[in-house]
Order: C-alpha cells, then sequence, then structure tokens
C-alpha cells in the first residue's frame, strides 16, 4: 500500500511537469527552413551522453551512451509581438511557422571535436567570451531540453555562447529513478564539459544554470571538480540552482566539498513549487533545497546558506504559467532578463568581487514581489543586504520592518 502511495505520488509529480508540453507536435528536431529575420537564431553546441536516435527527427534519445556527442543546432524564435517572454512556442503541426513558432533550422549532428571546438570560438568570440552553460531537469525529452533552452538563451538577451548539456531522460512519467540514475551517470561529463571551458582560450567567463534534478548533476560536478582540483574553474563566475530537487542536508554535505573561494551560487526557491512538495512526499525526507521556507523551522538553514556563502532567492511571489509552478526561472520574464543583465554587467565588475547575476536577481525579485512580511523570506530574498555592505543600505527599509532576529544573522556574516 505504501508502495503505490509513492507511485501515485511521483505519477502527480510528474504529470504536473508535462503539463506545459501536452498537445504539441513532436518530431521537431529535423530541420524546416532558413533561419532569417525578423526571427531571432539562437545557435548552441549540443553537449550529450544520450543515444542518438534512428529517428533523424528525434535526433536523441533517452537512453544512456558511454559516449560524448558534440552537436550544432540553430533554432528560429519568432519575432517580438509574436510571443510573450518566457513561453515556447511549440508547433502545433509540422512544417512549423517561423513567424509564430520556434522552428529547427540546422543540425550538425555527432561534430568531430575540432569542427565543434572550431564553431564554438566563433559563437564564443560574438558573445565577447561570455558561456552560457544549461542542464536541464526531470523528465524531459531531448527536443524539449533543446526548446527549452532556447527559449531561455534568447530571453536573457542571447548576451552569452549557448551550450545545453542534456544527460539521458527519457521523459516518462514513472521514470523518475531511472532519471536519476543517469543524473549520477552523467555528472564526469558535466566535469570534463567544465574543465574544457576552462583550458578554451575563447572562454573569458562561464555562467551555469540548472534546473530541477539538473541541479544533481551540476552540484555533482562541481563537488568532484572541487575534489580533484582543490577548487573550482577560475573563469566560472556564476552558479544558478533552479528549483533544486536536492535534500538540503546532502546539498550543504556537497557545498562542504567546495573550498572559498568560489562563485556566487544563487539558490532560486519558491515556496509554492508543487512539484518539489510532491518530491518531497515522495522521498518522505525534509523540504528539498528548492522549496526552503514553506516551513517557520527553514529560517535556520536558510542563515545559515548564507554564511556559507549561498545566495538563496525567494522568487515565490513571481508570476509562474506552468500548474506546477516549477518553471519560474525560465517563464518570468523579469529573471530571465535579470540573468541576462547580470552576466553583462559581470563584465563591468570582474575582479572587484561583486556577484552581478545574484545580485541583479535580487534586486528585480525585491521589486516585484514587494514587502516581505517574515524573516525567512526577508533571508531569501535580499541576502545581498545581509552579506554585501554595499548593498545593505538599499535594502535598510526592508530589513527594519522583520525586526532585530535579522541583525544577529547579518552581524554573523560580516
Amino acid at each position: 500500500m505504501h508502495r503505490l502511495l509513492r507511485i501515485r505520488h511521483l505519477a502527480l509529480f510528474a504529470g504536473l511537469g508535462l503539463a506545459g508540453c501536452a498537445g504539441h507536435a513532436e518530431g521537431v528536431m529535423a530541420p524546416q527552413a532558413r533561419c532569417a529575420a525578423p526571427a531571432n537564431c539562437i545557435d548552441m553546441i549540443v553537449v550529450t551522453n544520450r543515444l542518438r536516435d534512428h529517428n533523424r527527427a528525434k535526433l536523441y534519445n533517452g537512453e544512456r551512451a558511454h559516449g560524448v556527442e558534440l552537436t550544432e543546432i540553430e533554432i528560429s524564435i519568432p519575432p517580438k509581438g509574436a510571443r510573450k517572454i518566457g513561453e515556447v512556442n511549440w508547433p502545433q503541426q509540422l512544417p512549423g511557422n517561423p513567424a509564430t513558432d520556434f522552428v529547427t533550422t540546422n543540425v550538425v549532428a555527432n561534430m568531430t571535436r575540432p569542427a565543434a571546438e572550431a564553431r564554438f570560438a566563433s559563437l564564443a568570440a560574438k558573445h565577447k567570451g561570455r558561456v552560457l552553460v544549461f542542464v536541464h531537469g526531470y523528465n524531459t525529452k531531448f527536443e524539449e531540453a533543446v526548446y527549452r533552452f532556447a527559449q531561455f538563451a534568447n530571453d536573457t538577451g542571447d548576451v552569452a555562447a549557448p551550450i545545453l548539456f542534456t544527460w539521458p531522460s527519457r521523459g516518462r512519467l514513472l521514470d523518475y529513478g531511472y532519471d536519476r540514475e543517469s543524473a549520477n551517470f552523467s555528472r564526469d561529463m558535466l566535469e570534463e564539459g567544465l574543465q574544457a571551458l576552462q583550458r578554451n582560450p575563447s572562454v573569458r567567463e562561464i555562467t551555469l544554470v540548472a534546473h530541477s534534478m539538473g541541479n544533481w548533476v551540476a552540484v555533482e560536478a562541481l563537488r568532484q571538480m572541487a575534489i580533484r582540483n582543490k577548487r573550482l574553474v577560475p573563469k566560472l563566475k556564476n552558479v544558478v540552482l533552479a528549483a533544486p530537487d536536492l535534500d538540503t542536508d546532502v546539498f550543504r554535505k556537497q557545498m562542504a566539498e567546495i573550498p572559498q573561494p568560489h562563485p556566487t551560487i544563487t539558490v532560486l526557491i519558491s515556496r509554492d513549487d508543487r512539484a518539489l512538495g510532491f518530491s518531497t512526499k515522495v522521498w518522505g525526507a525534509g523540504t528539498r533545497l528548492g522549496a526552503l521556507g514553506a516551513d517557520p523551522r527553514d529560517a535556520t538553514v536558510m542563515a545559515e546558506l548564507v554564511k556559507e556563502g549561498i545566495r538563496p532567492i525567494d522568487i515565490t511571489g513571481v508570476e509562474a504559467t506552468d500548474p506546477a509552478r516549477h518553471g519560474r526561472f525560465a517563464e518570468s520574464p523579469e529573471i530571465v532578463q535579470a540573468i541576462g543583465v547580470g552576466m553583462i554587467e559581470g563584465d563591468r565588475s570582474m575582479g572587484t568581487g561583486q556577484a552581478s547575476v545574484g545580485d541583479r536577481l535580487g534586486t528585480i525579485v525585491t521589486g516585484v514581489t514587494g514587502a516581505v512580511g517574515n524573516t525567512a523570506a526577508a533571508i531569501v530574498t535580499a541576502p545581498a543586504a545581509i552579506v554585501d555592505a554595499n548593498s545593505r543600505e538599499g535594502f535598510g527599509d526592508r530589513i527594519q520592518q522583520v525586526g532585530g532576529s535579522l541583525s544577529s544573522v547579518a552581524t554573523g556574516t560580516r
């Protein structure tokens, strides 16, 4: 009976994640047209350890390959006015219409490493050495990972060379366990990719964004790198963990292996994330990292995270369009644009010790959600006010609203 309840919870959890993808055409990876104005073209390098599919329109499936393949993919994004920021305009039938739909316009599959490096060097030069690496979450088919990342890269302003790391997720309701093991299977490959970016002279700075279960792949890769190198790669300037489906205690143990100084690590938290709520029920553990703050007892944990150099930001008040409230990081115009602006501002503040992406997100979310009514929420929404003297003045009124308890946290983190 207990097992049946766990399966029922898992099915509901997975179903919530699929809600935004239902009803669109499948097999969209076969190129249909050339990318042309007024559409915007997102040209990405895809790094994957998925098994190549015999169907060219799918390209890769959810099974595991024992090597890594490099593929260049270009996606046409409808022009401004034809779509809302944060939306993936899936074609309802094929061929898609570039005026209204996302359309695959070019695929160069299974590139040789020299060819991929040459193409990447061109993309990195176009973006002034900035690189954006994205790791998707559970229950994600290959084409879903590609189109979501194309949307995210476009809506951040196309300010960095896009690299998608897509690991073997089957994208099926009850394959949470398979996906979890695939995440473990993939962490070495992500670490190797980040090490390669560090060595690449075309790269000046790296921003790593992970979503949901993809955070396990990302944080494990960073942990392994820190153990191997005694530090993280210096070009890694920002890490954004969006709705991380991680056990909070395990995450803190992972972070204990990563020595300071490390890049800004920003955790985007939603107290009403229904997918993470179901994940908590399935595993029977404490609140997942991405849903901290729902329990008043989480305030102590969040304050300790700030002391450890982690910047949690509560995005609960930001409008969500998916029923699970699990995809705010990519769907919110404010958040995706703040990440893009933060990457640009990082150029101006390199070497100053400032964390532009985290600072920008904290400022934007504060403006969107308004005043906060409790200490826990203030800690996660405005951590810059706690740890950064230059930012504290701007949040002064906000800190005063939650009373003296926050002052003691600030004192302890200077």
